[in-house]
């Protein structure tokens, strides 16, 4: 089953290493941010 993960505050503290967390965990298909900012994450499945 591919794993789907949504992170609200993605540009924050710990929203920010959570989604560095899950980019090298590797096991998450699509990471969905929602964020006031921008982020600077390029990863494809981002």
């Amino acid at each position: 089953m591919e794993k789907k993960a949504l992170i609200l505050g993605a540009t924050g503290l710990i929203g920010s290493h959570l989604v560095n967390e899950l980019i090298e965990n590797g096991q998450y298909k699509e990471i969905i941010l929602l964020a006031r900012r921008k982020t600077d994450h390029d990863h494809p499945g981002v």
